[in-house]
């Protein structure tokens, strides 16, 4: 059996739509397709809701009627000059479960909502035709049509309502279309439904509690999102933490003399400050995101403004605020990013961020700019940055001449440079690391001093070293006073626990 969605306020689960025009935050009854080519939409209820199949016997017949509503949910003019509504009427000796009544005749039959007209023509067909040209034409409204005073067939079973209408996309060309609405018969008696939310709308990560009736004699489940529970024991239940706008669909399904019935009732409740789920997002202007954003697909966004945004796919970011944490596989990036806030990325073509709202522009980005306001913290890192450019660190300073680009030294190990000045004593002196200064050199693996005179001198020389400072003498017995310079090469101790220095990686590991 094939499902066909033909209202707006359709939920997709399994071919089931509510009626034309609707409010889809109200309990409502949803309209089974097996088969539909119309340029019309349709939808049918009953009343009684469901049908009762009329008992056996010489009792009094259950008694029916159907609404069918008519209306356009395109965006283009919709021609009909008839549409006609057939139902079974089955033979009263030899009643089947397909037949909707056994008994052709004593119908009513009404129209409303336009300027059209119904009349029964025998053999269950009723047909409805425009009462003017302009009637013919829907756009945005709709109209019904009701047949009443159904004497429902004593067999319990599945009836189709079978839809003809004579239509035109253009108003000249007419074609014939057709759909089928199953329409079930359930056991006389029974009765469900006033399926009803105990609240219209909750906050986001809110729950509300479902309640409904329900004659015994039947299997009850609730289905929402993908999911699914066995609620044939209650008639009230409490719905997970919902994170979205949730449609709760209440199947009912009965037997009887081995014919099973199936009847649907939905009820939608609105999530306040929802969560969003997209495989692929495209914003054109502005979209702010105050908690957290997750995108698993691929995502274009010309300006977002995000407390933590993460991205499984490609993420194409053009003017984002970002306030907490940024992991992305990026192509194009131009962030904004808060105090203290993480970024990761990965495969990046170019990446420009700004802390703290700087207003800076770049014409041409190539790799990782990081722009913020003099003295901000622009790049902190938990392990080695590494480099294949062959150079080292750049930067520029201000002189009267403009600026001055500077490098920062290379060297083949990790190495700490420490200086100060010093002064001897009759020809000899000391310099003492205070502790902190200490904890950063590998010192038993020996370091170097290098000293520079302040004054007229025999020489200077380094005599003895470990962790915690150096002598310096004279050279040559001097006993002089004069002050000195002096620079330390030491290796950068591995870490507080070992007195190892550090070791530089053979090479850099390749980029992926």
């Amino acid at each position: 059996m094939r499902f066909v969605v033909v209202s707006p306020y359709c939920f997709p689960v399994g071919g089931e739509c509510p009626p034309p025009h609707s409010d889809p935050k109200a309990p409502m009854h949803l309209t089974r397709l097996s088969s539909s080519d119309t340029l019309l939409t349709y939808a049918a209820t009953t009343s009684p809701l469901p049908l009762q199949a009329s008992p056996a016997g010489a009792a009094p017949p259950s008694l029916g009627a159907i609404t069918v509503v008519v209306g356009n949910n395109s965006d283009a003019p919709v021609w009909a000059n008839r549409i006609t509504l057939g139902i079974t009427v089955g033979d009263p000796d030899e009643p089947e479960s397909i037949d909707l009544t056994e008994v052709d005749g004593g119908f009513t039959v009404e129209a409303a909502g336009g300027d059209w007209t119904i009349a029964y023509a025998g053999n269950g067909r009723f047909v409805a035709t425009p009462g003017t040209p302009q009637a013919a034409e829907f756009t945005t409204g709709g109209l019904s049509f009701t047949i009443g005073n159904i004497r429902v067939s004593t067999r319990v079973g599945t009836s189709p309502l079978d839809i003809a209408e004579h239509s035109s996309a253009d108003g000249t060309e007419y074609a014939d279309r057709a759909a089928t609405v199953l329409l079930p018969k359930f056991p006389y008696g029974f009765f469900a439904g006033d399926l009803v939310a105990g609240a219209p709308s909750v906050d986001y990560g809110g729950t509300v509690r479902l309640t409904w009736t329900g004659a015994a004699a039947a299997a009850y489940t609730l289905r929402w999102d993908h999911e699914s529970e066995d609620v044939t024991e209650v008639r009230a239940w409490t719905s997970p933490p919902l994170a979205h706008d949730t449609t709760f669909i209440l199947d009912v399904r009965a037997q009887q003399d081995g014919e099973t019935v199936t009847e649907s009732f939905s009820v939608t409740v609105v999530v306040s400050n929802p969560s969003v789920v997209a495989h692929d997002l495209t914003v054109q202007n502005l979209a702010t995101l105050h908690g957290g954003a997750r995108v698993t697909g691929g995502a274009t966004l010309d300006t977002l403004t995000a407390g933590d945004l993460t991205s499984n796919g490609t993420a194409q970011l053009r003017a984002a605020q970002i306030g907490r944490s940024l992991t992305a596989n990026v192509r194009d990036l131009a962030l904004t990013v808060g105090r203290n806030a993480t970024l990761e990325v990965t495969r990046s073509d170019c990446v420009m961020v700004m802390a703290n709202y700087a207003d800076t522009a770049i014409d041409h980005c190539m790799g990782l700019y990081l722009i913020g306001p003099e003295g901000a913290t622009m790049l902190y890192s938990t392990g080695p940055i590494h480099t294949e450019a062959g150079a080292s660190v750049l930067t520029q300073l201000p002189t009267q001449a403009g600026p001055r680009v500077m490098a920062s030294p290379l060297s083949p190990a990790a190495e700490v440079h420490l200086s100060g000045r010093g002064r001897l004593r009759g020809g000899v002196g000391r310099v003492d690391f205070d502790g902190p200064t200490a904890d950063l050199m590998a010192h038993e693996a020996g370091y170097r001093v290098l000293l520079t005179a302040a004054g007229p001198c025999n020489g200077l020389y380094a005599g003895e070293r470990d962790g915690s400072g150096f002598t310096v003498g004279e050279c040559a017995g001097g006993t002089g006073d004069t002050g000195f310079d002096w620079l330390v090469i030491a290796p950068v101790r591995e870490s507080l626990e070992s007195g190892r220095p550090a070791v530089l990686p053979p090479a850099l590991a390749r980029r992926p």
